[in-house]
């Protein structure tokens, strides 16, 4: 939960902020909730790199993610967690092979972490 108010709900691990934008607000369905851009940067302070980029990865496959968001919130944000979210964002839009699947990211992971050459992913053959 992520909050600039000073309580704390029992039982909620509570991410306290400054202050929240407007544009990293929102109420849906009477639920106070923070932006995708928000969310993940909030999570860029308490994820491991990789767990990040599968956070990415997923805003991506749900069409939830929206880079002019996250520029704008990058534009007035500070701190190591912006250059970590910057770096989780090329990880994903950067380089090739884009992944489809948390299967895929697994398989990419693996193959770094034995110095196994990357496969080619999600690309047509002989047309």
């Amino acid at each position: 939960m992520t909050t600039a108010n000073r309580r704390s709900p029992k039982g909620i691990r509570v991410h306290r902020v400054r202050q929240l934008h407007p544009d990293d607000a929102a109420v849906v369905d009477r639920i106070p909730v923070t932006s995708v851009a928000r969310t993940l940067l909030d999570l860029a302070d308490v994820l491991q790199p990789r767990q990040l980029i599968r956070a990415i990865e997923q805003a991506e496959r749900l069409q939830l993610f929206d880079m002019r968001a996250i520029d704008r919130l990058l534009a007035r944000s500070k701190g190591r967690r912006v250059a970590k979210l910057g770096a989780a964002i090329a990880a994903v839009t950067g380089e090739p092979p884009r992944v489809n699947s948390d299967w895929e990211r697994d398989l990419l992971d693996f193959c770094d972490d034995h110095g196994i050459p990357r496969p080619e992913l999600n690309v047509t053959g002989e047309g």
